[in-house]
């Protein structure tokens, strides 16, 4: 949902809510609470930073196309422990590339979707999380 469509509807609560005659300091509470709720999930913000890595991002989604949505659910595991199958190890080592190629690319370090890319740990952390049954 897009900022504006995701104004629309706070407003459009807030307008119900008061017409409903709640008390005014739990309608500006859900105000607040809401208005800076962001507009996309998890699993797409994930994607968003994968695919900022050019070659990088694409290699991780030919490896696993439902990477950002294992990701995810891998920190909501994390986060309330339940089982992770032995997977958060090869989904944290792409992760830490990814985070180091973000940050390089922010350094301003050319062709850098490229070379992690090519970097053999990096396939092999691929060749793992692509065997991974999810």
């Amino acid at each position: 949902m897009d900022r504006q469509a995701h104004s629309d509807r706070v407003t459009a609560v807030v307008q119900a809510a008061t017409a409903q005659g709640l008390a005014p300091d739990v309608i500006e509470w859900a105000q607040r609470v809401l208005q800076s709720r962001n507009d996309k999930r998890l699993s797409q913000k994930i994607q968003d930073v994968v695919m900022s890595l050019d070659e990088t991002g694409s290699a991780i989604f030919e490896a696993t196309p439902t990477f950002s949505d294992v990701a995810s659910r891998l920190r909501a595991e994390v986060s309330h422990p339940a089982t992770t199958k032995g997977n958060l190890h090869w989904y944290g080592e792409v992760l830490h590339w990814i985070g180091r190629g973000v940050l390089l690319a922010k350094a301003g370090v050319p062709d850098l979707g490229k070379r992690i890319r090519d970097r053999a740990s990096f396939q092999h952390a691929l060749t793992q999380i692509s065997s991974l049954i999810v």
